[in-house]
């Protein structure tokens, strides 16, 4: 029970980038602009190749979006495919698309954005008609860009906006490519990308454009489906007896674990120590309780009774009052009148020695209080033949 939270604060520990100070200069539009090797001087985008920009050194740089090819978004899942390049003009009576902004780079599911264009052309900005944004990957369009005034243009973005044309798909984060097209009246086109990062602000994960869901074989899964034999925890995950899906796990997420009597394999005693408190991971000892945060799977020490679900007000009987035993039962321990704890079945005291127990009983680590921590002590019915079960 003790080393419990310890072990949750410990997953969770944050590592650092420290090759943050050498990377590559970021593009206005969110991905990052890379230095072409066959690079040509150049002095507009049109002066390169497809697919390069013309930076501000004048040279021609290959856009690579953010995210792409060092695994996409915060979940390092497959992500989305990289779009094609850009095509280009490659007329003298061609528009161009001087600037391409948004003004804001991540995108959730409630919000809205909006991307910016100022664009010119050789024979007057009167000869630019209108532009379009729209998918590179699905050709799909998103919609058309409103003039705002004389060669500036608008248009709104949202998750209801993208997800029709293609699935908003997120595990962790995903950058997503929105490409422009203008054209003027002689039909010449110019075109210029973006780049978003959408995530959701409910849950790290969304398929088909609804947090909180994920795409198994094709079809959107809610957490409800993942919480089954045939699917515990993943897609296609399977449990096989006596093992069964549950969530009785420091994760919290499912898994395909073995919880009935039947599944103790034969324990120790129990030889830990008292202490004063209860221990909270890397908190140190708490006065109160220990209480576990869902999301980021940390612990805090809070009140006595505080925590939303699971947490620990006591992890030995030294916590609680005279007539009264630490209970554990599944995720949470905490304090009840004496022989209480022993009304729910699956429910188990928590000791340090064999005199915590009662008669018959004795004080040991059994595998499903392993699965918590390694070496919290339960009072247990003795084996035939004497020792821990």
């Amino acid at each position: 029970m003790r080393r419990t939270i310890a072990l949750l604060a410990l997953l969770v520990l944050p590592a650092c980038d420290l090759l943050s100070a050498l990377s590559p200069p970021v593009a206005d539009d969110g991905g990052t602009r890379r230095p072409d090797r066959d690079s040509d001087e150049c002095s507009r985008d049109a002066d390169c190749d497809g697919g390069e920009f013309c930076d501000d050194n004048g040279d021609c740089v290959v856009f690579v979006a953010e995210g792409e090819g060092e695994g996409e978004g915060e979940g390092e899942g497959e992500g989305e495919p990289p779009p094609p390049p850009p095509p280009t003009c490659g007329d003298a009576g061609c528009p161009e698309i001087l600037s391409l902004t948004v003004n804001r780079t991540t995108l959730d599911e409630a919000a809205q954005a909006s991307v910016s264009a100022v664009v010119t052309d050789p024979d007057g900005v009167a000869d630019v008609i209108g532009g379009v944004l729209f998918d590179p990957i699905s050709q799909g369009t998103y919609g058309t860009f409103s003039a705002t005034g004389a060669g500036t243009f608008q248009i709104s973005v949202s998750w209801s906006l993208l997800n029709p044309v293609r699935a908003v798909d997120v595990d962790g984060s995903v950058a997503r490519v929105l490409r422009a097209r203008f054209f003027d009246q002689a039909g010449h086109e110019s075109f210029g990308d973006v780049t978003m990062t959408l995530a959701c602000r409910t849950s790290p994960v969304a398929c088909d454009g609804q947090c909180g869901e994920a795409r198994c074989d094709g079809t959107c899964f809610t957490a409800e489906d993942f919480s089954t034999d045939d699917n515990c925890g993943g897609c296609g995950v399977v449990c096989s007896a006596p093992d069964a899906c549950s969530s009785d796990q420091p994760s919290r997420e499912f898994g395909c674990l073995c919880t009935g009597p039947d599944c103790q394999t034969p324990g120790i005693p129990y030889t830990g120590t008292r202490e004063t408190g209860v221990i909270c991971g890397l908190a140190g000892t708490c006065d109160a309780a220990c209480c576990v945060d869902l999301f980021s799977q940390t612990s805090a020490c809070g009140p006595v009774g505080s925590c939303i679900v699971g947490g620990a007000d006591c992890d030995g009987p030294e916590d609680c009052g005279d007539g009264e035993e630490c209970c554990f039962a599944g995720l949470a321990a905490t304090c009840v009148a004496s022989g209480q704890c022993r009304v729910e079945p699956n429910n188990q005291e928590v000791c340090v020695t064999t005199s915590d127990c009662l008669a018959g009983e004795l004080c040991c680590t059994t595998s499903v209080v392993a699965l918590f921590g390694g070496d919290a002590g339960v009072c247990a019915v003795q084996a035939t033949g004497g020792g821990c079960p």
